[in-house]
């Protein structure tokens, strides 16, 4: 097994290992890392049969492992999963706290949830919400209303969620054309009187649906417009194949969100560890206390 850059990747067949990896994510894809990582490579052997995508930051000229905004996790593909492999990424890079879909033998390992539809079930909430969706006028429509929809995104959730920077808007202007230029992008999108009040992208690879980001004006969220656009992509998407992939949040309300629509919990893990310099560790410190 060795570490190569980006620069240095055989994209051909490093896609090629993705697509032929079993349950394996739109994470892993070249043109994603792309668009959402700092920088990247991966850990993988000479013919391109197993390995893991890497994205990572250089600080202070210590290089971090870490899990970039709109990917979930990074995940081993192919057979023969290292059970040392956090052993194997700490000679790599001095920190880490990067999000892997595998349970590995760590003592750092933290357990994070995500949401999956295993049969759709709305809950009493759910159904009243829809109700007052169709008494509203309001009207749905399926694609095509991208770029609004990411103007309500950009105008609705910095406000509301921290993570939302501008960097980070950035990134998902960059991120959902290129998912739309490979044709893994849907939209879903609520117009009042022919302008759009909100809508949620998703994104599909094999069979796996995933929830990329939503937002709604106060007025279209209050008659149930993202409970519509997520009734109607699970009405028009999940099937016995498909899996609908809410995402995970560390917000609770999220979360019972999803729930409303028969969602149950998935786990997935994160791992930290921190070799760093003692000056780099006193900065990190100083920079989380802040935030």
């Amino acid at each position: 097994m060795k570490i190569v850059e980006r620069a240095d990747l055989n994209v051909e067949l490093w896609n090629k290992l993705v697509h032929d990896s079993s349950d394996s994510t739109i994470f892993s894809l070249s043109f994603y890392l792309d668009a959402v990582a700092e920088n990247w490579c991966v850990l993988v052997d000479e013919t391109y049969s197993k390995g893991i995508a890497l994205p990572y930051t250089i600080r202070l000229n210590v290089k971090t492992l870490y899990t970039p905004i709109y990917l979930m996790y990074v995940e081993w593909l192919g057979e023969d999963l290292p059970s040392d492999l956090i052993g194997l990424l700490q000679k790599f890079f001095t920190v880490g706290d990067i999000c892997i879909k595998h349970k590995l033998s760590d003592p750092n390992r933290n357990e994070c949830v995500r949401q999956e539809l295993v049969e759709s079930k709305y809950n009493e909430q759910a159904k009243r919400a829809l109700k007052r969706f169709e008494k509203s006028g309001l009207l749905l429509v399926k694609g095509a209303l991208e770029n609004d929809i990411l103007t309500i995104i950009e105008s609705e959730l910095p406000a509301k969620i921290a993570s939302l920077d501008k960097q980070a808007i950035l990134t998902l202007n960059k991120l959902v054309p290129v998912i739309a230029q490979n044709e893994m992008l849907s939209s879903y999108a609520i117009l009042e009187n022919n302008h759009v009040v909100g809508g949620i992208l998703s994104m599909q690879f094999k069979n796996r649906i995933i929830y990329l980001k939503g937002a709604f004006t106060e007025s279209a969220k209050k008659t149930g417009g993202m409970f519509k656009c997520i009734s109607t992509l699970i009405e028009e998407e999940s099937t016995s194949q498909n899996i609908i992939d809410f995402g995970g949040s560390r917000v609770e309300n999220v979360r019972k969100f999803n729930m409303n629509f028969g969602s149950v919990d998935r786990v997935y893990y994160n791992y930290t560890w921190n070799n760093a310099p003692f000056h780099f560790k006193v900065l990190k410190r100083l920079k989380n206390a802040l935030k």
